[in-house]
């Protein structure tokens, strides 16, 4: 069952998330597809790839069919290499997007831009722009500008650090980050008219996925949070860039959600949110309700084993206050059957376009 952009319903998710979740796995509606992969390669219909790129494909619900691939980010466009730049994650800010990639969306600007958030597998790597090393904790933001229709020769593009893995607890080879979901403030104004976020999360909401197990602070009440690569964190940041702030929250739980082996996550694009603020003993606590898309590192099973799957298959997990629960696949990006040409490789990071969409009342 596919229902339209959940991302702007968050007041509606306190009835029942979960109830969605074990009935029917609804899910927001996919106006398009972007894929990273681990090895290069070329897809069914023709088009090459390399660790650094990012693919994209539109879909088309009234026909169950899609435009095929293109690439949407070629990172030797931008200044990086393919030995020195492999990607680990990626998240597009979908309110910022070339209308050459959205053939749905064409308001004929004089230029376009584009805003992708980034994460590399390299242990440390230098990026154009950017003083010091990125290491493969942090996140850095480009951004670029071009002259419509867009030409990545013509564009004015930049690097910059978004997000410091080292200033909020994330330093070891298994705190790595595999799965990014950002959701920059001008997304809460969208979502919704009357939803304000918690903890004055002024500069942005980032979820992620870690290679393995990690050891993060500070939590609201000044602890740490302890888990492993099957998890979904939420980090409330109060300020980004070198001097990153905030603080943790674990929004999903890969071992209640009865997730083997527990490192299975590698990539994440979270589609819905909500959440209330009670009050207790020692101040605040965050419960959560969430949904999101993911791909599973290796073979895997989950929900105690009633749901199984290997790489390159996309599931949906849904977690609640009291639950947790993965369900799928959904479709397998190496089956020609499904809406998009087969990718003919691993399929290592996502994201699910689902704008535009009409803001809630």
């Amino acid at each position: 069952m596919i229902i339209g952009n959940l991302k702007n319903k968050l007041p509606l998710l306190l009835v029942g998330l979960f109830l969605l979740f074990t009935a029917t796995a609804c899910i927001p509606e996919a106006n398009g597809m972007f894929v990273s992969m681990a090895q290069p390669g070329t897809t069914a219909d023709g088009v090459d790839y390399d660790k650094n790129d990012i693919l994209f494909a539109e879909y088309d619900e009234g026909t169950d069919t899609s435009t095929g691939w293109l690439t949407a980010f070629d990172g030797e466009w931008y200044g990086l290499t393919d030995k020195g730049h492999n990607l680990g994650a990626f998240s597009f800010n979908e309110m910022v997007i070339p209308t050459d990639l959205i053939l749905s969306v064409d308001p004929n600007p004089a230029e376009t831009e584009m805003e992708i958030f980034l994460t590399f597998e390299q242990n440390r790597a230098r990026v154009p722009g950017v003083a010091g090393f990125i290491y493969g904790q942090d996140i850095v933001k480009f951004n670029v500008v071009s002259p419509e229709p867009f030409s990545p020769v013509d564009a004015d593009y930049s690097y910059e650090m978004f997000f410091d893995g080292s200033d909020v607890g994330l330093t070891t080879g298994t705190e790595k980050l595999d799965g990014i979901s950002v959701w920059t403030p001008e997304y809460y104004d969208l979502f919704s008219n009357n939803v304000e976020m918690p903890y004055d999360c002024h500069a942005a909401v980032i979820f992620l996925s870690t290679r393995g197990n990690y050891r993060v602070s500070p939590t609201p009440e000044g602890n740490a949070l302890v888990g492993g690569g099957s998890d979904v964190l939420a980090f409330c940041a109060t300020n980004t860039g070198p001097d990153t702030a905030g603080f943790w929250f674990r929004v999903f739980d890969g071992a209640a959600a009865g997730i083997w082996p527990h490192q299975t996550i590698t990539s994440l694009d979270v589609w819905a949110l909500d959440y209330t603020v009670n009050a207790n003993s020692v101040g605040e606590t965050l419960e959560t309700s969430i949904g999101f898309f993911f791909t599973p590192r290796r073979p895997f099973t989950g929900n105690g084993g009633a749901v199984s799957g290997g790489t390159s298959d996309l599931f949906v997990g849904i977690s609640d206050s009291v639950n947790s629960g993965v369900e799928g696949p959904i479709l397998n990006f190496n089956d020609n059957n499904d809406p998009f040409p087969a990718v003919n490789g691993v399929v290592e990071g996502i994201g699910i376009f689902d704008f535009p969409f009409t803001s809630a009342p």
